[in-house]
């Protein structure tokens, strides 16, 4: 039968049944093939054949000859055929000469209700170049089915090296679909606009790029450095402003790109004009990233302390003093002859904290700066160099208060022995009751840490105060020597001081009703007076000369008049006297939000709050607006700028007074309390409008602090103050105040909420009652439950376990712990 079959059918028949040995076996039957005249019904199985060699003949055979037929059969393979030879049939396409015919086809697949007929018009559509099939490619771009929109986009975004420019009606599409809902679109989309970026773009993608998904993110930022070399595309100018966002890998990016591909001179240089009209919040979020670049960005801003223009080098010094390199010291010394003295204790500061012995001496020719030897004893005892220790203490004579207050700070922290003496003669003899009361503290610091025993009575005995002719003052200054919290008068009883907790009677006298309110009475002044007529009791500060100041409340009772006087201590707290968790000094990064202190009456939350103050003031360089009632603690100038505005005196409420300092400028706003709804609200919005609020408020517990926040306000506000709660508040630390285990005192036990995720979700979904679980939880994050700051304590044998039972959220962890006999008390209670 072979004899008889032509040769054509033949040489078909040896590709088919794969009848040859080699390659070149091969190549002579394709080669015989050319001379016959083939068929589209000849060869089209070739098309579609395992073989890649018979394939790729077969398809250069189509395609040189153009065989008539060829569109029909290829669009019926690709509706029977799949996998590699449907693939290889629609790449056949674009190389015939048949483009009409072809687009007929696909224009009746696409009107097909079949949808993998449909796909199938679309897998065409996308072989071809993109000009070929423009009308195509916007059809599908938007295509109700998100699965052709994202393959059109797709092809748009093809191999970087083979990319075709794309034209402009589909650019058009293309830049409202970075919209698009689907993240895949919108990341191919991006990729599609970056072969031909402008303006417009660039500052489109800024403006997408915080809100982002995070795989989105990086698109753009890849894209972002193969923009940067493109003058006209100003990407330093757009990137720039990205240093004050909230996402560090955003500022880190938005840096790194502008000092690889620009000055980074001329960088800093910029960055510091910008800063300079931004919030104190976004400047410290510049300041962390640059930080993070380390000496790499150190030289450059250390020569632009020598810039021509002296706004410049200062704003460069204020940058650098959160930098702590070696590289600083000799430039900084520089500054310590300034004409600008904020440039001075800048300087100081950073020399102190870089604590290099070669800025010793230049700092000791400082302390003959008037205007600014505080500061230099302050950087000297930093460095706590040897050879400053003397012209320090001959400081203690200095005729201004705070240099000498800075002295004996400076004299705690050199803990020497030989200046004991020294200490004392000050706490004896200082004019000013606030230097005694800071060398009475350091006398006792040094003496522990030197293990030599000191008589507290014969020491307060020995303190020096002013001499007081009014019998009340003298009786508050008895309370002040003594070491008691608070001072109670009441007419036919000896008077009460509260100490270490308890109440004690003192003194030998019980007052009239009469002498007791003459004594009370006459402390006041005439618009106190007539208040306290009106309504019948007052709050109020009290200030002794050269003794110190007092929270004062007098009121009208059954007997008479009667007066309670709480003791403010001279010397601002820190936080390791009031005994907060060490975690929480990270407050000072904190640029916004809220922070609420909370606990009973009498529990502390006056002085941790102004311990927090304190250390503001100490650690940044902020305007802090004070509003409380009556002023206690007295903030003296440190870093920080603070304002105290007493209510009632300097102001009519709080929210008055909340109400102006939105327009005061301040980077923290302190409210003594948050006491109605309308306080409460402005609070939230300070908070939520980039400042950091701190407040007080009397409840027990995180928990009910937050119900109390929420139940201020009318049922149908809550669900809307939930969430404003969740996003505004940064922690809640809830105080109480134990005995201690040694009978010597109180000790503080602080409840620790974090606003964490979790915790937002709880607050916002009104599950309050899950946060002590999230609290365990969030442990390692810095929440603390009550039980575990009871536990700490105990551990530390600070308080008893029956103190620990008696305050304890779940008794039982304590239980076991007490002695059978206070449980037995217990149980008969």
């Amino acid at each position: 039968m072979a004899l008889f079959q032509s040769e054509k059918k033949v040489l078909l028949n040896r590709v088919q049944k794969h009848d040859w040995n080699t390659m070149d076996d091969l190549q002579e039957i394709f080669t015989q093939l050319n001379a016959q005249e083939l068929k589209i019904s000849d060869i089209f199985w070739m098309l579609c054949a395992p073989d890649r060699m018979v394939r790729s003949y077969a398809s250069k055979y189509v395609v040189s000859k153009q065989l008539d037929g060829t569109v029909n059969a290829i669009f019926k393979g690709i509706k029977d055929t799949q996998g590699v030879g449907r693939s290889h049939l629609i790449q056949i396409l674009p190389q015939l000469d048949q483009s009409e015919e072809i687009l007929a086809h696909v224009d009746k697949m696409l009107a097909d209700k079949d949808e993998d007929v449909a796909e199938s018009a679309v897998d065409v559509v996308l072989a071809f170049p993109h000009e070929s099939v423009s009308r195509y490619l916007q059809d599908l771009l938007t295509h109700p089915r998100r699965e052709f929109r994202f393959r059109a986009l797709h092809r748009l975004t093809g191999p970087t090296d083979s990319a075709e420019p794309i034209a402009a009606p589909i650019r058009a599409m293309l830049l409202p679909m970075l919209e698009d809902s689907d993240e895949r679109i919108r990341n191919h989309c991006i990729s599609a606009l970056a072969q031909q970026p402008d303006l417009d773009l660039v500052k489109r993608l800024i403006e997408r790029l915080p809100t982002e998904e995070y795989n989105v993110q990086k698109t753009i930022i890849r894209h972002f450095e193969t923009f940067m070399p493109n003058p006209e595309l100003k990407m330093v100018d757009q990137l720039l402003p990205l240093l004050s966002q909230g996402d560090d890998m955003l500022r880190s990016m938005a840096l790194s790109l502008s000092v690889k591909h620009s000055d980074p001179k001329d960088i800093i240089r910029r960055i510091l004009i910008m800063s300079n009209e931004l919030m104190g919040w976004m400047r410290e979020r510049i300041l962390r990233t640059i930080r993070e670049f380390g000496d790499d960005l150190i030289i450059p801003v250390a020569e632009l302390f020598s810039h021509e223009d002296p706004d410049v080098r200062l704003k460069a010094l204020i940058f650098a003093a959160d930098f702590e390199s070696p590289e600083l010291v000799k430039p900084t010394i520089k500054f310590l002859s300034d004409e600008n003295w904020w440039a001075r204790i800048i300087a100081m500061d950073l020399l102190g904290r870089l604590g290099d012995e070669d800025a010793v001496q230049p700092l000791i020719e400082c302390l003959e700066d008037e205007e600014v030897r505080w500061s230099a004893v302050e950087a000297l005892s930093r460095i706590g160099s040897e050879a400053a220790l003397g012209p320090i203490v001959k400081l203690l004579g200095d005729k201004t208060p705070q240099v000498r207050m800075q002295v004996i700070a400076a004299l705690e922290l050199y803990n020497d022995a030989r200046t004991l003496s020294m200490l004392k003669k000050s706490m004896e003899k200082d004019p000013e009751v606030e230097v005694r009361e800071r060398a009475l503290q350091a006398y006792r610091n040094i003496s522990a840490k030197h293990e030599r025993e000191i008589n507290e009575k014969e020491l307060r005995a020995s303190f020096g105060y002013g001499q007081t002719t009014r019998q009340i003052d003298k009786l508050l200054t008895e309370t002040r020597r003594i070491g008691a919290s608070d001072f109670h008068i009441t007419p036919g009883s000896l008077p009460i001081v509260r100490w270490n907790g308890e109440l004690k009677r003192t003194g030998k006298q019980a007052f009239t009703a009469k002498q007791t309110e003459d004594m009370l009475v006459n402390m006041l002044e005439p618009h106190q007076r007539e208040r306290f007529d009106k309504e019948h009791q007052l709050d109020f500060c009290y200030v002794i000369p050269s003794v110190g100041r007092y929270r004062a409340n007098i009121y009208r009772q059954r007997l008479g008049c009667a007066g309670v006087f709480r003791v403010i201590p001279n010397e601002l707290p820190s936080f390791t006297e009031v005994g907060l968790p060490e975690h929480l000094v990270d407050l000072t990064s904190y640029h916004q939000g809220l922070i609420i202190i909370t606990g009973p009456a009498g529990s502390g939350k006056s002085t941790t709050l102004a311990a927090m103050v304190n250390l503001i003031n100490e650690k940044k360089r902020e305007h802090v607006l004070t509003l409380e009632d009556p002023i206690e603690f007295v903030h003296p100038y440190k870093n920080s700028l603070i304002n105290q505005r007493e209510i009632g005196k300097h102001t009519k409420s709080f929210a008055s007074a909340l109400r102006a300092a939105l327009r005061e400028d301040p980077d923290v706003i302190v409210v003594g309390e948050l006491r109605d709804q309308e306080t409460i609200t402005l609070a939230l919005t300070a908070a939520e409008t980039g400042h950091l609020v701190i407040s007080t408020m009397n409840t027990t517990s995180a928990i009910k602090t937050i119900d109390r926040l929420v139940d201020a306000f009318p049922p149908k506000e809550q669900s809307a103050i939930r969430m404003m709660l969740s996003e505004s508040i940064a922690f809640i630390t809830t105080q109480s105040l134990l005995p201690r285990a040694d009978k010597k005192g109180q000790v503080a036990c602080f409840e620790v909420l974090m606003i964490t995720g979790p915790v937002q979700n709880l607050i916002r979904d009104n599950k309050t009652g899950q946060i002590p679980s999230a609290m365990i939880v969030g442990r390692e994050q810095g929440m603390q439950t009550v039980d575990l700051a009871l536990q700490n304590l105990l551990n530390q044998q600070r308080i008893t376990p029956e103190t620990a039972y008696l305050r304890a959220e779940k008794k039982e962890t304590f239980e076991a712990m007490c002695s059978p006999e206070f449980l037995d008390g217990r149980e008969f209670e």
